[in-house]
């Protein structure tokens, strides 16, 4: 059966991930997570991409992205792997790819979920035992929304409406956005589910403003043999 074709419209959010292969590690330490989050940034700053959130792990990497050229998400993962791949198999005297075939992505409402993502990506670690509690893990978004640290000219970040809309005042904004994280965020939907099948996770509004042809392309049953099993992880 075909690949459905990889949905990526300019302005629209997305949720992409990386996995490894087999599960295995390809954030090993701090320095392959330094070389991974600028490779990718490095390459997003050149292609129109920007940055929303991000987590990133050991077997897994996550991103809150708003692509500004319909090309950009392509190109930025296929950058950062000609970035990234050399320096990992380099390290740790590998070959081939380190990721579990092509990166995964979802269309995302971020009015309606992105804040209740950017929640689940900043528990993710602790959902994994990385981490004790929701902050202690460096490498996510928090510390850039709470006011802990300033943001590098060299990281397409900027916060997305729904967290702008928080608060007035940066100090208004950063209390809710940390009460927002004191308890862990929904599982409905679940953005697991949404990696494995592409389908978009958009609010009943959205979804009913959708063209009739876009629509077709997500409630129609796909032909031919039943999907593999899909390796993204719970």
């Amino acid at each position: 059966m075909a690949r459905r074709p990889r949905e990526a419209t300019a302005g629209r959010v997305y949720h992409l991930a990386q996995f490894g292969h087999n599960g295995q590690s390809f954030l090993r330490d701090e320095t392959d997570r330094e070389h991974y989050f600028h490779a990718f940034c490095q390459s997003a700053l050149g292609r129109g991409l920007v940055l929303h959130g991000w987590c990133l792990l050991e077997s897994e990497a996550h991103w809150l992205v708003c692509p500004q050229r319909n090309d950009a998400l392509s190109a930025v993962l296929q950058q950062t792997g000609r970035r990234y791949v050399r320096h990992f198999n380099g390290r740790w005297a590998l070959r081939g790819s380190p990721w579990d075939g092509r990166y995964r992505s979802y269309w995302l409402d971020a009015q309606a979920y992105g804040l209740q993502l950017l929640s689940w990506l900043e528990w993710r670690p602790v959902r994994l035992g990385l981490c004790p509690k929701v902050f202690a893990w460096p490498w996510t978004t928090a510390s850039l929304l709470l006011g802990h640290r300033q943001q590098n000219s060299a990281t397409p970040f900027r916060p997305m409406e729904a967290y702008w809309q928080l608060g007035n005042t940066p100090f208004e904004r950063e209390a809710r956005f940390s009460e927002l994280l004191k308890d862990p965020p929904s599982e409905t939907p679940d953005p697991v589910q949404h990696l494995r099948s592409a389908r978009p996770m958009l609010s009943e509004q959205l979804w009913a403003r959708l063209p009739d042809a876009e629509r077709a392309l997500w409630i129609s049953r796909p032909r031919g043999r039943p999907p593999k099993q899909s390796s993204v992880p719970n």
